[in-house]
């Protein structure tokens, strides 16, 4: 999940690109709006623009192999990059060092846990979902002949240790989700 408080990601829009698929959407910190950010599915990097163009600072920022690097910049620009660099390392393979992480990747983060949640919820309003006591999950298809009710009083009879995880904070439910592997 997002690691950033007080940044997340609305607006989201996916589109067909010439190389896969590309998503736009609006970076927001406490709410207010900061930044468009288009990934044209091109290949290279997100592109970002922020909507206070015409403030002027200094962003400071790691290359690849963990050197400083500053560059001309928004004081948004500046400001989100300071929490980018405050967030873990990212682990690496073999013998390859741990590489800082970047604000595309902090934002492709984002936009996929909002696209999943999105998904998840959606599931939800159309099943009954529990998680059994060795972690798997179950669901069960609601439908006019199956209401919420009928199905929820089916599952904790046949399944008395498991848990309906329908009505749980989607924090919790995205948490489930992935401890059983069903997102990755």
């Amino acid at each position: 999940m997002n690691q950033l408080s007080n940044y997340t990601v609305g607006a989201i829009k996916k589109f067909r690109g010439h190389d896969g698929y590309g998503y736009s959407c609006n970076l927001l910190r406490n709410g207010k709006k900061v930044a468009e950010i288009v990934e044209d599915g091109w290949g290279g990097g997100l592109q970002f623009h922020w909507v206070d163009h015409k403030t002027k600072a200094t962003v400071h920022t790691l290359t690849y192999d963990d050197k400083p690097h500053s560059f001309g910049g928004t004081e948004e620009e500046a400001i989100f990059y300071a929490e980018v660099m405050k967030l873990t390392k990212i682990s690496a393979s073999g013998n390859s060092p741990e590489m800082s992480t970047s604000p595309d990747i902090v934002i492709d983060d984002m936009v996929n846990d909002a696209l999943t949640i999105k998904k998840i919820t959606a599931d939800l309003k159309k099943n009954v979902t529990i998680k059994c006591k060795d972690g798997k999950l179950l669901t069960w298809k609601i439908s006019a002949t199956h209401t919420v009710d009928i199905l929820n009083a089916h599952v904790m009879k046949k399944y008395p240790e498991a848990k309906i995880i329908n009505s749980l904070p989607i924090d919790e439910v995205y948490k489930i989700y992935k401890e059983a592997n069903v997102i990755a």
